[in-house]
């Protein structure tokens, strides 16, 4: 096979990462992905297009979704009329669950998915990279995912249907995805903000009132802030913000430095009055309308209620705050900015998309989670500092207590129950490893164990099969 010359793209680039050194032509020419997509010859978009690697009964590959991908090819050519090149297509194959290997098939798929297409594809021997890639963007059949040519960050997933939707691409490429917010943009949106002033609540036992600009400050300064997207005649806002005032009042009792901007959806100036009357914490003005949809765009808000934690320097920890407190009414993991999650219902299911550090402990009390978080946290912030979207070996970190989705977990995955137990799961390729029994789980004996991950020398054993 004809392999191209060297292009200077460093060997840390997030393509490298999330294809390997090398796609393939329908030709069954090797070109360096370094080649491709670096050089200015993709400056603008890489779409990732999944396909279903599958086989006739007479052994002879079908063809690949013909309809989708002659919509795809034409608005490939109508974008890339004009040099330099806006769109770059990448196939990835989706593999069948009952075969293990790529050895079940060979270089005549390849070229029979990319008959007629002037693209690449990953090559079949890269089959753990496209399952990391179909878990992470949840792709099936035709999925059409859009990411920024020079980031990897993803601009859209649901590329197919704008496509269909817009054959020409006039809207190209139709993002949609929620860029995160610098804190220099959310300090200087607050800023703005409470040069205008808020209002105090009054919780039911004193009138709602103003506060001026110094005081606003006051109010903010140093505390981690809960920006509360929320609305009188939301049900599912009126059973949360009880929830959410408990959880506020007991940080407070504790002398935790938090604080609770409320913005409201509510329709009329009585709706928004009523409702924040039982408020302990601050609101925008009803009448502050452009404030509202500056906070709600910035967050990329689109239901309620919705709570936006923030830290201390006014950085965003997570737009999923409401799922936050109802995992951890009591407060203990305040201010929920640790790499550390705890398993619960909502939380487990990322363990289906990305491979997760699972510690089971025996009791949850805040001495068990100390506990946990300071053996694991080390090798969480290595991993969050050195990884991207593409790392080679992406994790999540869990401590898993004694519960209904802890017991689902053991279960499926075929464990004991044994605590504490320090283990790897790693769902989408349907592996687990477990720390040798009788190693002590410490901050180094963690360290090490996730870095023989890291490194590929850490032995699994199929899930089911221990």
């Amino acid at each position: 096979m004809a392999v191209s010359p060297a292009c200077h793209a460093t060997s840390s680039a997030w393509y490298l990462r999330a294809f390997g050194e090398h796609l393939v032509t329908a030709e069954g020419t090797t070109l360096r992905t370094e080649d491709v997509l670096s050089c200015g010859k993709c400056e603008h978009v890489i779409g990732l297009y999944f396909t279903q690697l599958t086989r006739a009964n007479n052994n002879v590959p079908p063809s690949v979704s013909t309809k989708f991908t002659n919509k795809l090819l034409q608005l490939y050519e109508q974008i890339n009329c004009n040099e330099p090149k806006r769109l770059q297509v990448i196939q990835v194959f989706l593999f069948p669950s009952n075969v293990s290997s790529q050895e079940s098939f060979h270089d005549d798929f390849i070229k029979q998915a990319l008959l007629n297409v002037p693209w690449f594809a990953m090559p079949l021997h890269q089959q753990i990279k496209q399952i990391r890639l179909k878990h992470k963007y949840d792709a099936r059949d035709c999925s059409l995912v859009l990411l920024d040519g020079s980031t990897g960050k993803e601009l859209t997933r649901s590329a197919r249907e704008r496509v269909i939707e817009d054959p020409t691409g006039l809207a190209f490429p139709w993002s949609t995805h929620f860029t995160v917010p610098t804190k220099q943009q959310i300090s200087s949106l607050l800023s703005r903000i409470i040069e205008r002033g808020l209002l105090c609540g009054g919780s039911g036992s004193k009138p709602i009132s103003s506060l001026d600009h110094e005081s606003c400050k006051d109010a903010l300064q140093g505390n981690v802030i809960g920006v509360y997207f929320s609305a009188h005649w939301c049900p599912p806002c009126r059973a949360f913000t009880p929830q959410l005032i408990d959880t506020y009042n007991k940080l407070k009792e504790r002398g935790k430095k938090f604080q609770v901007l409320f913005v409201s959806s509510d329709r009329s100036l009585d709706s928004f009055e009523s409702y924040f009357s039982i408020m302990p914490w601050l609101a925008l003005p009803y009448d502050e309308t452009e404030s509202r949809q500056d906070l709600a765009k910035l967050f990329d808000i689109h239901g309620i209620p919705t709570l936006v934690l923030l830290d201390t320097d006014q950085s965003l920890i997570t737009i999923e705050g409401r799922g936050e407190i109802n995992d951890d009414p009591q407060g203990k993991r305040f201010p929920w900015n640790s790499p550390i999650r705890l398993l619960t219902e909502r939380t487990a299911a990322r363990l289906y998309n990305t491979p997760a550090v699972v510690l089971f402990l025996e009791s949850e009390n805040e001495d068990d989670l100390r506990f946990g978080e300071s053996v694991l946290t080390t090798a969480a912030k290595s991993v969050q500092m050195e990884a991207d979207e593409f790392s080679s070996s992406p994790i999540i970190f869990f401590v898993a207590f004694d519960s209904n989705t802890s017991e689902w977990l053991r279960d499926y995955v075929g464990i004991e129950d044994d605590a504490p137990l320090l283990t790897i799961i790693d769902l989408p390729l349907g592996r687990i490893s477990i720390m040798e029994y009788g190693v002590d789980i410490s901050e180094e004996s963690v360290n090490e164990f996730v870095a023989s991950f890291s490194n590929n020398t850490l032995p699994f054993n199929v899930i089911g099969q221990l």
